[in-house]
């Protein structure tokens, strides 16, 4: 997906768990070829 782009260093994902009412937690995952700078705003 990251490569489909064009820009795979400013490629992420978030995979939310569910119920999302009782496991409020988002997990922020990095491409291969992510920027530090793309993982520092997914955080955010």
């Amino acid at each position: 997906m990251a490569g489909s782009g064009g820009r795979p260093e400013r490629f992420g994902g978030f995979h939310f768990v569910n119920p999302g009412h009782q496991v409020p937690l988002v997990e922020v995952i990095r491409g291969r070829k992510s920027s530090d700078l793309t993982t520092v705003i997914a955080l955010a």
